[in-house]
């Protein structure tokens, strides 16, 4: 029986420095997290896909205009044919750091709470950005948010995310059939307080 389009759809958030170390501290063997990583939680048998050591591990970064402004970033983790879409709109000051940090250190990292078990899977991906310079430039050239149409357009954008062909597969030999995706929800918040400056 294959997920639901609500089975499939995981609220994610990105830690900052001091939930990384809460989070570390609350780990058993407590691995060496980086200062940005992203959180969310996932069924058991999404979590053994990747943990599996005979399945073919791939990664994928995109960054795409939102069509009510400024840009969503997805990374996306791939298991055989299946894909673990990370969608990031890129609208607060802790996307933006998380970003940074992504161009300096050059890895992704997933910690995933297994939602059956109440366990934690921590998985960290290479990711090289070849161009940085241009990659902030098109961020910044993205067009001015317009925060009433927000939502609509993460709700279109996660729509399209959930379809198996919306990102090409990372792994050529192989078509990608189940997808799961973890929306990072923008702090309202921080976009207030950044328009005052």
């Amino acid at each position: 029986m294959h997920p639901t389009l609500s089975q499939r759809l995981h609220l994610a958030r990105i830690l900052t420095p001091e939930q990384a170390q809460t989070e570390a501290a609350g780990l058993k063997q407590r691995p060496n997290l980086p200062p940005y990583m992203f959180h969310a939680a996932l069924p058991d048998a999404v979590v053994q896909r990747f943990e599996d050591r005979t399945a073919h591990i791939a990664r994928r970064f995109n960054i795409y205009p939102l069509p009510c402004g400024g840009c969503i970033a997805v990374a996306t983790l791939q298991s055989d044919e299946l894909q673990l879409r990370t969608a990031v709109p890129l609208l607060d000051r802790t996307t933006h750091a998380w970003l940074e940090h992504l161009i300096a250190a050059g890895e992704l990292t997933w910690l995933l709470e297994i939602e059956e078990l109440r366990q934690t899977a921590h998985f960290v991906a290479r990711c090289d950005i070849p161009d940085p310079a241009e990659l902030r430039r098109a961020i910044a050239q993205a067009s001015p948010l317009r925060k009433a149409e927000l939502a609509g357009a993460l709700k279109l954008q996660c729509a399209a995310l959930l379809e198996p062909l919306a990102i090409k597969s990372c792994l050529p030999s192989l078509q990608v059939t189940q997808v799961h995706v973890g929306l990072v929800v923008p702090d309202i918040v921080q976009m207030v307080a950044d328009d005052t400056h």
